[in-house]
């Protein structure tokens, strides 16, 4: 990979941060961990990514990266648990911000992550 061509835009950047932080927080934040999804996407072409997502809301609306479904014809989403969830349909994308909203019809409530309205105090 040519790192100089390597552009990543400030949402991506923190939809990267808030997943990571999420994924390798301590205890005290294993609650959000349960929010955290692993999304496989194949395409007709038979390519296939991987990437990681998360609830945003609590019927499962989940929020990834656009380029992990990009193109996709068929797209597995699994819990922290390793259930896998059922249709799941993509609601919305927004390519400019690398943006995914996807839905699944599991009817289940599910653990959304909770976000800070503001940056906590140093």
């Amino acid at each position: 990979m040519n790192w100089q061509k390597c552009v990543l835009s400030s949402q991506h950047l923190a939809l990267w941060l808030v997943a990571l932080l999420i994924t390798i927080g301590s205890t005290a934040h294993a609650a959000e961990t349960d929010s955290v999804v692993t999304i496989y996407a194949k395409s007709s072409s038979g390519s296939s990514s991987q990437g990681t997502g998360f609830y945003v809301s609590a019927s499962g609306q989940i929020l990834t990266a656009y380029h992990v479904i990009r193109n996709a014809v068929e797209i597995d989403v699994y819990d922290k648990d390793l259930s896998r969830l059922q249709g799941i349909t993509v609601s919305r994308i927004d390519e400019r911000r690398d943006l995914a909203l996807l839905s699944t019809t599991s009817e289940r409530t599910f653990p959304k992550l909770s976000l800070a309205a503001n940056a906590p105090s140093s």
